[in-house]
């Protein structure tokens, strides 16, 4: 997810911020009723409506899924109920075995040991411990500790009630880019992608723009210099942290990086 820049005609319209339609796939499956429940909406439900969709797990599976965070569970006694700062050791070493918890040591990230206490605390004090990525690699090892069947058989988590010919057929779906050209046109990759810059005659001029406009997600513009590095570069994540130099904006790093 980040930046990247695209050679599209200098009379290129698309309007900024939409989403290229060659880049939404025309497949859109219904959710699978076997594993889609009804649940009380959460204070996330009620800030950001969506159509509600498969969970993909087993009722039993779900209940684990969705006592995760306090906010999923909701009431007084949230904080007490939700798990996601109440692992045991042995959840904690399967993180750590899945190339999870890794540790900054000596100049690069390294797995090792970790102690279920110290993850807790550390999660219940600030959060972001834990992602998405280790919320699925709990629910399946509590499943499999527990003798519990985790994925929906309808589905086989998948969520959808698509066919295995369509599951298929979305899986082998190939997105169309814009029309190619010789200007040049600054990009999100945080959503499917959609220009955000003016089209331009040059990578210089681009380049300019970038100092002068909020490019990034949050970090600050980039210099003259490192943005005509990214320009010519192609590519930069929205946003770059090193133990060395914070939080900075990913055209920045990457001029930067690339001066070095």
């Amino acid at each position: 997810m980040g930046r990247e820049i695209k050679r599209v005609p200098l009379d290129f319209d698309h309007p900024l911020n939409e989403v290229w339609p060659g880049f939404l796939t025309p497949y859109d499956f219904p959710a699978c009723p076997a594993c889609t429940y009804e649940a009380l909406p959460t204070i996330m439900d009620r800030l950001f409506p969506t159509p509600r969709q498969g969970s993909g797990y087993t009722p039993e599976a779900y209940a684990i899924a969705e006592t995760f965070y306090p906010h999923m569970i909701g009431g007084s006694t949230a904080n007490l109920l939700a798990w996601h700062d109440k692992l045991g050791q042995k959840e904690v070493d399967n993180l750590v075995a899945e190339g999870r918890l890794r540790v900054w040591r000596d100049g690069a990230w390294s797995a090792e040991p970790r102690v279920a206490a110290e993850v807790n605390a550390a999660q219940r004090l600030r959060g972001g411990v834990h992602d998405a990525i280790n919320r699925m690699i709990l629910v399946k090892f509590r499943c499999d500790q527990l003798g519990i069947e985790e994925l929906c058989s309808s589905c086989n988590g998948s969520g959808d009630a698509a066919t295995a010919e369509e599951r298929e057929a979305a899986e082998n779906w190939s997105g169309t880019g814009p029309p190619e050209g010789e200007g040049w046109q600054l990009w999100e990759t945080v959503s499917e992608g959609s220009p955000v810059s003016p089209v331009f005659e040059s990578a210089e001029a681009l380049a300019t723009w970038m100092t002068e406009n909020d490019c990034t997600v949050g970090g600050p513009m980039p210099s003259s210099e490192a943005a005509l590095k990214f320009v010519q570069a192609g590519w930069a994540p929205s946003l770059i942290f090193t133990p060395e130099t914070g939080v900075v904006g990913g055209a920045e790093y990457v001029g930067t990086r690339e001066e070095s």
